[in-house]
């Protein structure tokens, strides 16, 4: 058998791949094990060759036979455990190779899924991933005998299909409250604090029942993208030959001291946060709870992440010159210094790397190897503003033959510009988003944002109180256009689920304008509606409310700027610059978020209607009103199971006149509102065309707020002569301010009804959470209609009520 290299490796990183199938990771309090295996060798850079030739063949080794099963040499403790998870350091190599999977112990072949965010097909993009694969802890064996196989589809456009596996992670979780395992708490940053440019991290070992091996931090925060999954906003760290990479550091002595240095953390909006994996010499790990509400300031510093876009399928460099393309937002006239970040294989076939047309490198790294890049461009003069085009040279014959190439990975080769920056001025903050007349002053020799009575942090973080800070009394707000969910966002990233991208915030003063509108890329702008008083009309739910439905179809691959100009009553004009990314990707189920492992919502999923809040303890609604949705999935979804927790805290006395009842729960199939359509719906700005969708289970206060709400099945559609179709009751259900209920709902599709209409059976049942799940559905109907949907994602849907969703696991119907 080859020589492979096989050790307990267990490192504490609370890790979270947020596309829209988010893995169970460590969380906070875990307590696990890792039994990794790797190869040791030259042959493919150290990687096991899966397909093909040369199948599991190592030329140092010739008498290991070709798909031999391959045995881990290591006593896997099995006692209390409560779960396992498979981690696969997998790289493409020969690209349109597809179906990689995994036979553990002569099991069932599993197979390894790929990254949402790799477009289709995503076997012709090159990548080096880092998949996590939930697997029962009865499919390993304790002790020493245990043994997996590999497999991929032998089908292959020119017959030698191959992917290479750098390693295999196999991961044990234990009850904690049963096994010896350490305990530790970060000590140094601690939340809320404001870390610079290089930051102190410290850990103070709690209890330790064995000596501590080492410590290793890990941070979720917006950086470069070594995972390969294309997510930009996650906790960052990756594996290569089950060691722990591009992680913020690591430490093996007590206070288990790291000198973080955020010279090249690019500038964001979200707070940072800051874990520990604690690791004793047995190989257990304990996950710290997070260190959160870290904000990075670095006077005089500014950084940059340009994120490519149009990357190349097959991006071999012995293919040819192969080109994407990056954004360039900031004032190149500050500028000091850039890097190409990215990852590869067989870099050393690298023949120059060119920014428009410009070479900035020539080459790099080994052959026939795995490489990560972080390359200083000291001349930054070969950047422009706006688009810029990056090529790699073709790799040249050596010897009058062909020779591999380097392949460029999955999302691309992304480009840090660091920019030299004076203290903010007035203007400065006025134009990163608190906007305000330039004819508003303060007393005497007060600057007009003043900035000598208000820190930094707080003019970015919430709007000034009235015109004289110094006078308590004072409540006249200053004018303001507030953007719920940040002035970066971002849409493709998972796909496709609706036509608009939705952006979304109110106006203050709420009575203070007259007109709205929005302008994106410079173009013709286009008017918005502002929600009235008392309490606007459908999706604006308040006064001063907009929600601008922007197609998708209008923007651009990359950076989008979207300016929004409020004309107040005197005729004064605000203006508010909001960055938005098109990204490209893809969702597939099954599909799961855990919150507490989520930074940003919109890594998950897409709001559509209302400000939504980020909590410990889930999803929560940030004022309630008509329909606030949050959108998951694909429009190509069609039968699958959700299960969600709600946690109810209040009901609201008042809905609007065209609401109806309250309402919360689960909408099935939606792809977005429509003009016109079965319902010929209204033109409007935003669009509120709410039919046709799959069909509604939810909890449904018929009987008034104070009453139980009823058990409702809501038809996607009307009847086809146009007539309404009333919901059906099942009874009502006892709830309880602040009481946490699991629903559980699913659509399966049948076969046409003789009309060739959609049928589609619809299950839902609800219980507390602190009961067992019921054996048998609290209602089904079959739904037979014309119009209503066939396919769409999931939307979360408040109507008229401030609840709170946990996490949320979507699973094809069994």
């Amino acid at each position: 058998m080859a020589i492979t290299k096989l050790r307990i490796f267990a490192i504490a990183v609370i890790v979270t791949i947020t596309t829209c199938r988010v893995y169970s990771q460590p969380v906070p309090g875990d307590v696990f094990r890792e039994y990794t295996w790797y190869k040791v060798g030259t042959d493919a850079g150290g990687a096991l060759r899966v397909g093909g030739n040369f199948c599991y063949f190592n030329p140092t080794d010739p008498s290991w036979p070709s798909h031999d099963a391959v045995y881990l040499d290591h006593n896997i403790d099995l006692e209390h455990a409560v779960k396992a998870e498979l981690i696969v350091e997998k790289i493409l190599c020969h690209d349109r190779t597809t179906g990689l999977a995994i036979q553990i112990n002569g099991g069932n072949w599993i197979d390894i899924p790929e990254p949402a965010d790799i477009p289709e097909p995503k076997c012709n993009y090159q990548h080096h991933i880092y998949p996590v694969i939930p697997i029962s802890p009865s499919l390993l064996n304790s002790g020493t005998d245990n043994q997996f196989v590999m497999r991929v589809d032998e089908a292959h456009p020119w017959n030698w299909p191959q992917n290479l596996i750098n390693g295999l992670h196999f991961r044990v979780y234990y009850d904690s409250s049963l096994k010896d395992h350490p305990d530790a708490e970060i000590i140094s940053p601690l939340s809320g604090n404001t870390i610079g440019r290089t930051v102190e991290l410290r850990t103070n070992i709690v209890a330790a029942p064995s000596p501590i091996e080492q410590v290793d931090y890990v941070g979720y925060y917006e950086d470069v993208n070594f995972e390969g999954d294309g997510i930009y906003s996650q906790w960052h760290y990756h594996f290569f030959h089950g060691q722990i990479m591009n992680h913020i550091g690591s430490a093996t002595q007590a206070p288990y001291l790291v000198n973080w240095d955020t010279s090249w953390v690019p500038d964001q909006d979200q707070p940072r946060r800051i874990a520990a994996r604690v690791t004793d010499t047995t190989g257990m790990t304990y996950i710290t709870e997070a260190v959160k509400n870290l904000t990075l300031l670095r006077p005089g510093l500014s950084v940059e992440l340009c994120k490519p876009y149009d990357i190349p399928q097959i991006w071999v460099t012995r293919k040819g010159e192969m080109t994407e393309h990056f954004d360039v937002v900031g004032n190149l006239s500050k500028a000091i210094a850039a890097q190409l970040v990215f990852s590869s294989w067989s870099p050393g076939y690298m023949n120059g790397i060119y920014i428009n047309g410009t070479k900035v490198f020539q080459c790099e790294g080994p052959k026939y190897a795995y490489y990560a890049h972080r390359i200083p461009i000291d001349d930054v003069s070969s950047l422009q503003s706006g688009q810029n085009n990056l090529m790699t040279g073709k790799t040249p014959l050596v010897n009058g033959k062909m020779v591999h190439g380097m392949e460029v990975n999955w999302p691309g080769i992304m480009v840090l510009i660091q920019y030299e920056v004076g203290e903010k001025t007035c203007q400065d903050i006025i134009n990163e988003g608190l906007l305000m007349a330039s004819d508003l002053s303060g007393p005497e020799g007060t600057p007009d944002c003043y900035v000598d009575l208000y820190d930094l942090a707080a003019l970015a973080g919430e709007w000034l109180s009235c015109n004289d800070p110094q006078n308590p009394d004072c409540e006249e707000p200053l004018p303001w256009i507030y953007i719920w969910h940040g002035l970066k966002q971002k849409i493709g990233h998972l796909g496709d689920a609706q036509d608009d991208f939705n952006l979304m915030g109110e106006l203050i003063p709420a009575d203070g304008y007259d007109s709205l509108t929005y302008s994106l890329n410079g173009a013709a702008p286009v008017s918005l509606s502002i929600g009235e008083a008392p309490t606007g009309f459908r999706r604006l739910a308040g006064e001063g409310h907009f929600n601008a439905d922007i197609p998708v179809a209008t923007l651009k691959a990359g950076t989008n700027k979207i300016s929004l100009t409020a004309t107040d009553k005197q005729s004064i004009q605000f203006s508010q610059e909001v960055t938005v990314e098109k990204l490209s990707g893809s969702c597939s189920l099954p599909f799961e978020i855990e919150w507490n492992n989520v930074g940003d919502p919109q890594d998950v999923g897409q709001y559509v209607d209302g400000e939504w809040i980020l909590t410990d303890n889930g999803l929560r609604t940030g004022h309630t009103g008509y329909d606030r949705l949050f959108l998951i999935g694909e429009r190509t979804w069609q039968d699958y199971e959700v299960t969600v927790p709600i946690t109810i805290h209040e009901v609201t006395e008042e809905t609007s006149p065209d609401s109806g009842a309250n309402g919360v729960g689960v909408i099935f199939r939606f792809t977005g509102h429509i003009v016109g359509g079965p319902g010929n719906y209204p033109d409007a700005q935003p669009k509120w065309g709410y039919q046709p969708f799959g069909a509604i289970g939810w909890l449904r206060w018929e009987n008034g707020y104070q009453s139980p709400p009823e058990l409702q099945f809501y038809y996607g559609c009307d009847n086809s002569n146009g007539t309404y179709k009333h919901p059906i009751d099942h009874g009502s259900f006892s709830v309880v301010d602040e009481g946490k209920y699991q629903i559980k709902t699913r659509c399966e599709t049948m076969p046409d009804s003789p009309e060739g209409y959609g049928v589609t059976l619809y299950s839902f049942k609800i219980w507390p959470d602190d009961q067992s799940e019921p054996t048998s559905w609290t209602w089904q109907e079959t739904q037979t209609c014309e119009y209503a949907l066939r396919e769409g994602g999931v939307a979360l849907v408040a109507h008229h009520v401030d609840v709170t969703f946990g996490d949320v696991t979507v699973t094809t119907v069994p």
